[in-house]
């Protein structure tokens, strides 16, 4: 059988390991030979796994976007970057981080291809402003052709591209960030993957603890760098987000069951679209 080649080097691939995706479908997961990425086959069930019935079934996602909303400044400062600096947020769902950002004092605008700004109109991407900042949170996993996107990306050149994914590192058949029950998690990059993106863009990168990647056109100071680990390391940030919602650490084990709830429905509908899909 043919080697599937890279979505993003066209290096060639091996195959690692099969997963049921969605609950039926039986899906190979493929490591690159020269960036190191872990990608599954060909995505060609997407329009499933978005379906609406799922859609607001991302337990994290309002306070991942509190955590960002304070991180993000933290990082602008850090980095030296002007008070005025524009920001653009690709991939930005519903537009509710763009709304938080614009919260903070931040001039920060909405791109998504998929899905309708409803909290940040008319904040919407315009391709006559240069935009300092591009961020990209919980996107890059969900690519299905990650050169051309990356290639969207890096055309804005930005002084700065901040992305939360997390790395491949070798994980076998039970990572969780596999996500087989929604089928949406298709390209998983390597810290080698970024380095290769970074060196043909121009661009520093450094990968940061709690998933943060940051490409950056000017060098940074060890110190500098030191600085920004540490506030991004575990606590620092968010401790702070939840401090200023109130919240305390305990207070969070309502997502973690809300996010057992969701998986299961997700599998009680797989199970049922899988038996529909039986012939006879």
């Amino acid at each position: 059988m043919d080697r599937m080649a890279c979505r993003l080097c066209e290096g060639e691939t091996t195959e690692k390991f099969r997963r049921t995706v969605l609950g039926r479908l039986d899906v190979g997961y493929h490591e690159c030979a020269v960036c190191g990425s872990l990608q599954t086959d060909p995505p060609t069930w997407l329009d499933e796994a978005y379906d609406a019935a799922f859609r607001g079934a991302d337990t994290g996602a309002v306070l991942r976007a509190q955590m960002l909303q304070v991180a993000l400044p933290v990082i602008a400062r850090v980095m030296k970057l002007p008070k005025d600096t524009r920001v653009l947020d690709f991939g930005a769902g519903d537009g509710l981080l763009v709304r938080m950002f614009r919260d903070m004092g931040l001039d920060a605008y909405h791109a998504d291809k998929y899905v309708q700004n409803e909290y940040a109109t008319p904040f919407d991407f315009d391709p006559s402003l240069q935009y300092s900042i591009v961020t990209a949170f919980e996107v890059y996993e969900h690519l299905p052709n990650p050169r051309e996107d990356i290639e969207e990306i890096f055309s804005l050149d930005p002084d700065v591209h901040v992305l939360t994914t997390a790395l491949y590192r070798g994980q076998g058949a039970d990572w969780d960030y596999l996500s087989v029950n929604s089928g949406r998690h298709v390209f998983f990059w390597s810290p080698k993957a970024m380095r290769l993106v970074a060196e043909k863009h121009g661009y520093h990168v450094r990968m940061y603890p709690n998933q943060v990647t940051i490409f950056h056109k000017r060098p940074i100071s060890r110190l500098r760098g030191a600085l920004l680990r540490a506030l991004l390391k575990g606590g620092g940030v968010r401790r702070i987000a939840l401090q200023g919602i109130g919240m305390t650490m305990r207070d969070r084990r309502l997502i973690g069951q809300d996010n057992k709830l969701v998986n299961t429905l997700r599998q009680e509908a797989n199970a049922r679209a899988a038996e529909n899909a039986r012939p006879g």
